[in-house]
């Protein structure tokens, strides 16, 4: 069996395309293969995970913008009969009623549809169009899907029938070991400082200015800190003139985007991530089987949060959040069960992923108002 998956990006940064991987790599591929379509959305270019898709059996193909709209359908519809999918898998919402008829025309049988994100977009414009490009999605899709509660409930309505796709990460790769920790603190120049970090994309969606105010509370606190980011985005020049305009350069340090996050995640004491909106985000997942604790912003879903953990609401003060996480940091963990607490969470791939191949599989064409999420 192939499954078309349709997202806007195949780059490694991609936090969607993140997740698919995960399944990817851990799904029985003599049972269920995927293949990856996906259109332009930005002028620059990144490291994309077309080599390995394509090393694992599966296929990539580049459509037109989907602003082009009769363009698009028809690349889309040539590439279906071409291959014959049965099975599409769309994980930009607003697609569904825009390629709706063409799937159908092509015989696709089941029309699925993801729910990432618990807001429309970050730009006014693009919010209004995916919203009403969304109406009366559930009557276009055969099974609905969702990252967290959090997420199907926003797109689909808190009484709606959905499936729950875990964000599901390789446990082993991200489980706490004291040997990097010790490495890293020592590439890092920590010396006795408590390490405070964040991970993501440099986006307005992460709230970095949120994060640097937080770190400069902090830093008034306890001089003994420091704060490490990894990742990049558009917004890094900003960032940067920031943190030079708050004297915090020998303090806050950018890393940029690093393949070995794992590594950082054993160097921090605490993370703190004040995101504006989160489907449900990987890298608390991630954070927290390596027995970190987290300091997330209430506007990301309680589904993955671990009892060492905690969240706080963006209208308390910088000052309350600077103190919370000094606690959370100075708190004593054994950071060898964060393993155990997140597979107990549900965030096991191995488990995950024989799940979701299973359903695939038990897919018979459209059932009307869904799969219930019994995760």
């Amino acid at each position: 069996m192939r499954v078309l998956h349709i997202n806007s990006s195949i780059a490694v940064n991609s936090g969607v395309m993140s997740v698919l991987m995960n399944y990817y790599r851990n799904i029985d591929r003599d049972r269920v293969q995927f293949d990856f379509a996906y259109y332009p959305v930005s002028r620059f270019s990144h490291v994309t995970y077309e080599d390995e898709i394509c090393d694992m059996g599966g296929r990539v193909y580049k459509l037109a913008d989907p602003r082009k709209i009769v363009k698009f359908n028809d690349e889309l519809g040539k590439l279906i009969r071409n291959e014959l999918y049965k099975t599409v898998h769309i994980h930009d919402p607003f697609l569904v009623n825009i390629v709706y008829y063409t799937l159908r025309k092509c015989n696709v049988k089941n029309i699925i549809v993801h729910s990432h994100a618990t807001k429309w977009s970050d730009k006014r414009f693009s919010s209004v169009r995916n919203r009403l490009f969304c109406v009366n999605l559930t009557k276009h899709a055969d099974y609905l899907f969702a990252c967290s509660r959090a997420a199907g409930d926003f797109l689909y309505g808190e009484r709606s029938r959905y499936y729950i796709m875990n964000n599901a990460i390789e446990l082993d790769r991200y489980s706490f070991r004291q040997d990097v920790r010790d490495r890293m603190r020592q590439e890092l120049f920590v010396d006795d400082r408590i390490v405070f970090g964040h991970v993501g994309n440099i986006c307005a969606q992460k709230n970095h200015a949120f994060l640097i105010n937080v770190y400069k509370e902090i830093r008034r606190l306890n001089k003994k800190t420091m704060l490490i980011i990894v990742g990049d985005g558009g917004l890094r020049e900003e960032l940067e003139s920031l943190i030079q305009s708050n004297d915090l350069e020998n303090d806050v340090y950018l890393l940029g985007a690093r393949s070995n996050v794992e590594d950082y995640y054993q160097a921090m004491d605490c993370m703190i991530f004040p995101s504006l909106y989160e489907g449900l985000p990987m890298v608390g997942v991630e954070a927290q089987c390596s027995g970190l604790s987290v300091l997330f912003s209430d506007s990301v879903t309680r589904e993955v949060g671990a009892d060492y953990s905690d969240y706080m609401s963006l209208a308390e003060s910088k000052s309350s959040w600077a103190k919370k996480a000094l606690q959370l940091a100075a708190q004593p963990l054994n950071r060898e069960k964060g393993k155990e607490t997140m597979a107990k969470l549900g965030f096991d791939i191995h488990e995950q992923a024989k799940k979701v191949e299973n359903l695939y599989l038990g897919m018979n064409g459209p059932v009307g108002a869904l799969y219930t999420e019994e995760n």
